[in-house]
């Protein structure tokens, strides 16, 4: 039993209010993020790579500007399950030299926070969106 859903995200470059003096990269953090479904408990996103012989994990996905990340991880219960997932995002600037500086986390849900998907494509779709503030009126 089970079920493989596929994570997809991009990094499609935009000006954000945290660009710094080195080259700007989104972490999805995968061993802090969570899944829960309908009646149940907030619990670990599996983030063991579906498929891997060798129990490979995906830690933390990097993206650059015009990455893209696309897995595949299997969850416990079945695809007939609504789920709701909750993402761990870190803008990070790589200095020159070395070293990598965070400069703004952001917790993201999907579908939302408070809806329920039985999607087994997760997209969260271009990661500096959820960087940038809206502008005012």
């Amino acid at each position: 039993m089970g079920c493989k859903i596929d994570v997809r995200a991009y990094y499609e470059w935009r000006e954000t209010p945290f660009g710094g003096g080195g080259v700007d990269r989104i972490d999805v953090v995968l061993n802090r993020s969570q899944v829960r479904i309908r009646l149940g408990w907030w619990g670990r996103f599996p983030y063991r790579r579906a498929g891997s012989r060798s129990n490979e994990s995906v830690s933390v996905a990097s993206l650059l500007p015009s990455d893209e990340f696309l897995q595949t991880f299997k969850l416990r219960q079945g695809c007939n399950v609504k789920r709701r997932y909750r993402f761990i995002l870190q803008f990070k600037n790589q200095l020159i030299p070395g070293g990598t500086e965070t400069r703004a986390t952001r917790t993201i849900y999907y579908p939302s926070s408070g809806g329920w998907t039985r999607d087994t494509l997760i997209d969260l779709g271009n990661v500096v969106d959820h960087f940038i503030l809206p502008s005012k009126p």
